[in-house]
């Protein structure tokens, strides 16, 4: 029997994607309270108790989340004004959007509608489109630690802070940008 190697599962997708899209800046949001799969609606539906549930019937929980989906929303605000800038700034450069698995690709898909070179793309494990892409922009997302194993530039764009929401871990692997400025010439020095 032969062996097989999961290497070439990873290869030849990476090559796939880069014949696709080219060079390309992978943007992975992580914005489930804010944009979630399941819709505002559902989003604010009082499901009881849980870590991350909305509830009318504990005041402390429900401004937890509350105050957690206001936080997002301020940050995927920031992240579509930091992305349609890009595209201007860029135009020959490529930005693919990763929604994270719990949120809606339709949400960035109406706000992008029409703008050439961003992509939204919601398929496939992320690591091949990791290791495909030129820099890995994000804020929070888990998958920083996945590209700095792959050695792929990353920049945390960090433009609204929250101590007792924002991840730790993922944010200290890259360069750390406040705004869309920064962003830019971050991408210039790194190009």
């Amino acid at each position: 029997m032969a062996q097989k190697f999961p290497i070439l599962d990873i290869i030849k997708p990476i090559d796939e994607i880069k014949n696709k899209y080219g060079s390309f800046i992978l943007i992975n949001t992580n914005f489930f309270y804010g944009n979630g799969n399941s819709g505002l609606e559902s989003r604010f539906t009082d499901l009881g108790d849980g870590w991350d549930s909305y509830t009318v019937r504990d005041d402390e929980a429900r401004l937890k989340f509350v105050n957690r989906w206001k936080h997002e929303h301020k940050i995927m605000a920031n992240f579509v004004a930091l992305i349609h800038r890009l595209s201007i700034v860029f135009p020959n450069k490529n930005f693919i959007l990763r929604p994270h698995p719990g949120e809606n690709p339709d949400t960035y898909r109406a706000v992008f509608k029409d703008v050439k070179n961003v992509f939204i793309v919601k398929k496939g494990s992320v690591s091949p489109w990791i290791m495909a892409s030129d820099l890995l922009i994000h804020d929070g997302c888990t998958t920083a630690v996945e590209a700095y194993i792959a050695e792929v530039p990353i920049i945390n764009y960090k433009s609204e802070i929250d101590p007792e929401i924002d991840l730790e871990l993922p944010n200290q692997l890259g360069v750390s940008c406040r705004t869309d400025v920064e962003v830019i010439e971050l991408i210039k020095n790194i190009n």
